[in-house]
């Protein structure tokens, strides 16, 4: 009888655990959905902006247009005019590459949350750190490829990467493979990158929890089909693990 009961509270802890861990993973999942409207209204005030300014640009074109068809007194404004419409040129480049950004980043968190069950069971684990990864051009700009980790500390590592096969320069018929090195700084292939079924990504899962437990960086390589026992191409995407979790 004593042992029964021992067994029904046991019992009863568990099932507590498991309905907590089910209310954190809700209320993660409330969370993303929150930053998704909040990105979406960000996107909103952004899309709002660049109409704005395309007005002023268009008013500004007809108006320096005016201008220089003035007589040589009028010169001084015309130029005043002039520079006016290259710095509302130039700011309406800026925003339609940060709304271009923001469309980019918005459909992948739609992709994630909408198709990968596997992601959506990650966020309610412990100890998760997400980051987005990317190369960053001479000029400081944010170039291809590009990448997602979902790290959950020394147990699993699942590695987004896109455009990977749009980089300039690449050679036909290559294989894009993982590494990841610790305090040793002796490079471990974590395995090769495949295609999923949408063919738009490029997925790696790695589940050594021995290796994971002394890495504290990864990063991706193109390797000759089939990979290379150390890296023989240019690091791309490189991301520090030794870094707190950010999620749940």
């Amino acid at each position: 009888m004593e042992h029964a009961q021992h067994e029904v509270q046991k019992l009863q802890q568990q099932l507590s655990a498991a309905e907590e861990r089910s209310r954190q993973s809700i209320s993660v999942v409330a969370t993303m959905e929150q930053q998704l409207q909040t990105e979406q209204s960000e996107r909103k005030r952004i899309s709002d902006e660049r109409d704005g300014l395309s007005q002023q640009l268009v008013a500004a074109q007809t108006e320096a247009q005016s201008w220089r068809e003035k007589s040589t007194a009028t010169n001084a404004v015309s130029t005043q005019q002039a520079a006016r419409l290259v710095a509302l040129e130039t700011r309406l480049r800026e925003v339609n590459a940060s709304l271009d950004e923001k469309d980019k980043m918005l459909t992948l968190d739609k992709e994630f949350l909408a198709h990968d069950r596997e992601i959506r069971d990650l966020i309610g684990a412990r100890d998760l750190y997400i980051a987005d990864i990317y190369d960053v051009a001479q000029n400081g700009r944010t170039a291809k490829p590009f990448g997602r980790i979902f790290y959950t500390k020394d147990k699993s590592l699942v590695f987004y990467g896109y455009d990977l096969d749009k980089q300039t320069g690449l050679k036909q018929s290559v294989a894009f493979q993982a590494w990841g090195s610790g305090d040793d700084k002796q490079n471990v292939s974590l395995g090769l990158f495949y295609q999923d079924d949408t063919h738009k990504r490029w997925v790696l899962r790695f589940n050594d929890t021995k290796t994971l437990a002394r890495l504290n960086m990864v990063f991706v390589t193109a390797e000759p089909r089939g990979g290379s026992a150390k890296p023989t191409g240019k690091p791309l995407l490189l991301a520090y693990l030794q870094m707190q979790p950010n999620h749940p």
